[in-house]
């Protein structure tokens, strides 16, 4: 499946540049205790410029969209949910999600999803965005001089499957963290570790083994009693 979100025509970039936040993502990322899990990809374009894309092609063509305003500007969303079957799958297709087009830069640096004994560990890198060319930095993202501030907004929740141990600076409820980035030009990392979900059986083994013991020495001194006997 192809992972580009929304294509954006430089034409209307430069346009609207003065438009705060006119590409908002949201993706929500739901874990299983394996480390598989899910992805809803939530894109919402500025009506404005929606409508100035459309003169070239519908983004959203052929897909189910939606109607939101926020701070009193309206925009047009799509939605678009994927499911992995393993941890490796939903890495490989985050750190393929773009902000934009297939031009654009991925929005994850590295991902990283790894289980530790009773312990499931989310971790990653947004690559961080500049408003001017950097030729030594292959990390970095042009927008012709608009401040990617203005451009995009970005808000990542992170669904575990388990009680949440801890996590880096993000909004907790419940099971899920939710990280409202607001300055994409500097690095941001973010982690959350959480119970896999999954029960620890060592205590209900061991006091199965120790009641097979208990059961065993009952029988070896019956057996030995009956012999006395015999």
């Amino acid at each position: 499946m192809r992972k580009k979100l929304v294509p954006i025509f430089v034409i209307a970039v430069l346009m609207l540049a003065l438009l705060t936040g006119c590409i908002r993502t949201e993706l929500g990322i739901t874990l299983n205790n394996d480390g598989s899990g899910s992805v809803g990809a939530v894109v919402m374009i500025n009506k404005q410029l929606y409508e100035m894309l459309k003169s070239e092609g519908d983004p959203f063509e052929g897909k189910i969209t939606f109607t939101e305003k926020i701070d009193g500007e309206d925009y047009i969303g799509c939605k678009e949910t994927s499911v992995y079957k393993s941890a490796d799958e939903l890495t490989a297709a985050l750190l393929k999600y773009r902000f934009s087009d297939e031009d654009s830069e991925y929005i994850f640096k590295t991902v990283d999803i790894r289980k530790e004994g009773t312990e499931l560990i989310f971790m990653a890198e947004i690559n961080t965005q500049e408003a001017e060319p950097d030729d030594d930095d292959d990390d970095s993202f042009s927008f012709g001089g608009t401040n990617p501030n203005d451009m995009f907004k970005l808000n990542i929740t992170v669904t575990m499957p388990g009680e949440v141990k801890s996590h880096t600076a993000g909004t907790l409820e419940g099971k899920t963290v939710t990280w409202d980035i607001q300055d994409l030009t500097v690095s941001n990392k973010i982690e959350v570790v959480s119970e896999t979900g999954e029960k620890d059986n060592t205590s209900i083994v061991v006091i199965i083994i120790i009641v097979l013991i208990v059961v065993l020495v009952i029988l070896l001194i019956v057996q030995k009693c009956r012999k006395q006997k015999a």
